[in-house]
């Protein structure tokens, strides 16, 4: 058995699961089969256990959100048992398209970085709509001063990572400015 494949739905485990054979391919990490949590209703949620040592970091879902909300928490309590404490981490807000790569953000949209370090629990819980799950991607912090502007969209287009930003970019020729 593989070890890594967490994700794959066996028989009488993983219901409401789809071969949604949306995904391009991702070097070493590329499956032969995936899938997507599909039929979900508001109010529903998956608890997702990993072991962590990136520190800050942004979190990424891979879905087809649609207008749909998913609220991220983490959960603070023993997750093994019923009735889970949980802290909210932020939200991941639909764009209506199809597929996309959507940014954990706070509720105005700005993007939301936490900190993962050690075993942690995270919940996603559908906040409205009927979204479809495809997996989380979680990257090393990318800070975003307030004054910076916003990311409106991240989606993949022909194996380049297509960032949509509204506001005045501003750039350096070092990571520690000026700018």
């Amino acid at each position: 058995a593989n070890e890594g494949a967490f994700r794959f739905p066996l028989v009488g485990n993983m219901p409401n699961t789809i071969d949604n054979g949306n995904e391009a391919g991702r070097a070493a990490f590329d499956p032969d089969l995936d899938y997507s949590v599909n039929n979900t209703e508001a109010g529903e949620w998956l608890n997702y256990t990993r072991e962590f040592s990136v520190g800050d970091a942004n979190i990424w879902l891979r879905g087809s959100l649609g207008t749909s909300t998913v609220q991220l928490d983490r959960v603070i309590s023993d997750a093994s048992k019923n009735n889970q404490t949980t802290e909210k981490l932020g939200v991941f807000q639909g764009q209506g398209g199809s597929y996309d790569w959507i940014p954990l953000s706070d509720d105005s949209g700005n993007l939301k970085q936490i900190s993962l370090s050690g075993k942690v629990t995270l919940r996603a819980t559908v906040i409205s709509g009927s979204p479809q799950l495809n997996f989380f991607m979680v990257t090393e912090a990318v800070e975003m001063p307030a004054s910076a502007g916003a990311i409106s969209s991240v989606a993949l287009s022909g194996g380049n990572v297509v960032i949509e930003y509204t506001g005045t970019l501003k750039s350096a020729s070092s990571v520690t400015g000026p700018y």
